[in-house]
Order: C-alpha cells, then structure tokens, then sequence
C-alpha cells in the first residue's frame, strides 16, 4: 500500500508541474493576443480589415501581409484580391461555355485562406450576420 501510495504522490506532482505550466503558457498567449490587438487597432488598413465580418486581429495581420501590406494600385479589381488568397471559383471553359466549380484548395497562401473560411464558417454557424454585426462596404474599396 505504501508503494502505490507513494506513486499517487508522484503523479499528483506530475500533474501539477503540467498544469502549472500550461497556465503559464496560457497567461504568455493572452499577453501576446493583447500585444498583437493594440498594434492592430493602431494600424490604420488592419483596423480597416478589422470591420470586415469573421476577420479577427490574425486574420487581419495575415491579410495585410498577403495582399502586399496594402500597396495602393496592385490591385485593380476586388476579383484580383479573392483570387490572390485563392477564394475564387476554379474555371473549366470550353468554347463559348464557362463552368465555375468549386473553390480551389490548392493555393499560394493557404494559411490565410484556410483562416478566412474557417471564420466564414464560424459566422454562418453561429449567427453572426446579426443586425450592427455587418460591415458596411467604403465606396473607394478596402484600402481606398
């Protein structure tokens, strides 16, 4: 009975040094997810980025970088930027015909693209559509 007793004391030690970690890690990343909101707000395009339904303060870091750190003129059409962070519909033309399929998965950038459907995703499964959650289009575009 004593052995067993004095294994119980090891693993309860052992857990408890994992746990005292891991709310440690936990503090670290609150820290750094305030650190990273305050910059973000700061910045002018990402706040702007920021209005945008499921953008959150990554997505909105991400999309920045991705689009060119937001380069006036590198984009002529609102297409362009879907297509650069591959949320445009693959095509199959043949002839006069034009079939649009489904979004293609194989992209330059799939970290930012998978970021945005997962939080398109979390949006239309949660409700966030919901009145003064919308964003409202700028006429001029996004960085206009």
């Amino acid at each position: 009975m004593l052995k067993m007793n004095c294994l119980l004391n090891l693993e309860r030690e052992a857990i408890n040094t994992a746990y005292e970690q891991y709310v440690l890690i936990v503090k670290s990343i609150k820290t750094y997810d305030n650190c990273l909101e305050k910059g973000v707000v700061q910045h002018s395009e990402c706040a702007k980025l920021l209005k945008l339904e499921g953008v959150s303060t990554i997505n909105a870091v991400n999309l920045y970088i991705a689009l060119g750190c937001a380069k006036l003129g590198v984009f002529t059409k609102e297409k362009d930027v879907s297509a650069c962070i591959g949320l445009t519909p693959m095509q199959y033309s043949s002839g006069d015909k034009t079939k649009l399929g489904s979004i293609g998965k194989y992209v330059k950038n799939s970290l930012v693209r998978s970021q945005l459907i997962t939080g398109a995703m979390a949006l239309w499964r949660y409700g966030g559509s919901q009145p003064g959650n919308q964003a409202t289009r700028q006429p001029g575009g996004l960085f206009g």
